[in-house]
């Protein structure tokens, strides 16, 4: 499984799923790409 992670800067929302996404334990590392809708 690999999850994408689609963020911009300054977007509080964003910021918000990331903090969860960092926090939440896993029983196992899940790849997460980060991909820059402002790219």
């Amino acid at each position: 499984m690999e999850l994408l992670f689609y963020t911009t800067t300054q977007c509080h929302l964003c910021e918000l799923a990331e903090a969860l996404l960092v926090n939440t334990p896993m029983p196992e590392p899940i790849p997460v790409d980060v991909v820059d809708i402002a790219q």
